[in-house]
C-alpha cells in the first residue's frame, strides 16, 4: 500500500519525530480520514458521559435482537462521538446534500441525548428510510430523512408541543429528525422498549403490529434491515474513535 505522505514536513524532522510522524499518518490512512476531515466536524454537542451512558443502554437493549451490536456499546473517549457522527453522516450524504452534514449530526445528538436513544440508531433508521436524502418522497407519501407521512407528523407534533409547519417542513433534516425522533419515543414507551416491536411499529404502525402480535407473530423484515445497517454504522463509529484514541495515545506517547 502507498501512503503517498507529504515529504515537505518529513525532511526537516529528527528521527524520533519521523517516527512519530509515520506511525500517525499510518493510523490516519487506516480508517480513511486526514487531519482536515476530522476539522471538519462542527457539532455543536457536547457528548458527555453521562449521555454517552443513556446511548449505551440502549445500545444493550437493541443487541437483544442484534448481539451483534453489543461490542460497540461502550466507547472509551465520548468526546469523540460527535466528530465520528459527522464523519458517519458527511460520508453518506449526496454531495447535493453535504452542506445539511452540520445540522443533521446537531440535530441527531440532540434528539438521541433528549429521548435517550444511541445516535447510531436514529442514523440506521435514516438509513433504512431514506439513504441520506432529507427530500425524497416514499410511495405512501412519506417523506424526508426518516419518511415521515404529514398527518403523523402533524400528531406526534400537536400531542408533544413540537412545531410544525406542514408537510414542506418535513424536508427540513432537523424537523424530520426531531418529529421522527419524537415518534419513536412514543413507540418506545407504548411496546415496553422492546425493540423487536418499536421498530417494526415504525414501519407498519402500531394498530397492524398489535394484530400480528395477537396471534404471536412479529414481522422481521424491516427490523433486520434497520439492525443490519446499526451493526454495519457502529463498526464504522467505533473503529474511527478507536484511530482518534490511537493518534491521540501516539502524540503522547512521544
Amino acid at each position: 500500500m502507498c501512503l503517498g505522505l507529504p515529504l515537505a514536513p518529513y525532511s526537516g524532522m529528527g528521527n524520533l519525530n519521523k517516527t512519530k510522524y509515520i506511525v500517525s499518518m499510518i493510523l490516519v490512512a487506516t480508517v480513511g480520514m486526514s487531519s482536515s476531515v476530522a476539522k471538519q466536524a462542527e457539532s455543536k454537542i457536547d457528548w458527555s458521559s453521562k449521555a454517552q451512558g443513556f446511548s449505551s443502554t440502549h445500545c444493550k437493549e437493541l443487541a437483544k435482537e442484534a448481539p451483534a451490536s453489543s461490542r460497540y456499546c461502550n466507547i472509551q473517549n465520548p468526546q469523540h462521538l460527535p466528530q465520528m457522527i459527522y464523519n458517519t453522516v458527511k460520508g453518506r450524504l449526496n454531495s447535493k446534500y453535504a452542506k445539511h452534514a452540520s445540522e443533521i449530526t446537531n440535530s441527531v445528538l440532540a434528539e438521541a441525548r433528549k429521548h435517550q436513544f444511541d445516535p447510531k440508531f436514529l442514523l440506521a433508521i435514516i438509513q433504512t428510510e431514506s439513504s441520506f436524502n432529507p427530500t425524497t418522497i416514499g410511495g405512501h407519501g412519506e417523506i424526508g430523512l426518516m419518511q415521515i407521512k404529514p398527518d403523523t407528523a402533524e400528531w406526534i407534533a400537536n400531542k408533544y408541543g413540537i412545531p410544525f409547519s406542514g408537510k414542506e417542513s418535513l424536508k427540513n433534516p432537523a424537523d424530520n429528525i426531531r418529529i421522527g425522533a419524537a415518534y419513536f419515543a412514543h413507540l418506545r414507551n407504548q411496546f415496553g422498549k422492546k425493540s423487536k416491536y418499536y421498530i417494526s411499529a415504525y414501519n407498519m404502525g402500531p394498530n397492524k403490529l398489535k394484530s400480528f402480535i395477537k396471534v404471536s407473530k412479529t414481522p422481521n423484515e424491516y427490523m433486520g434491515k434497520v439492525l443490519a445497517h446499526y451493526v454495519k454504522i457502529g463498526k464504522s463509529v467505533n473503529t474511527s474513535v478507536t484511530s482518534v484514541n490511537y493518534i491521540s495515545a501516539v502524540n503522547k506517547a512521544f
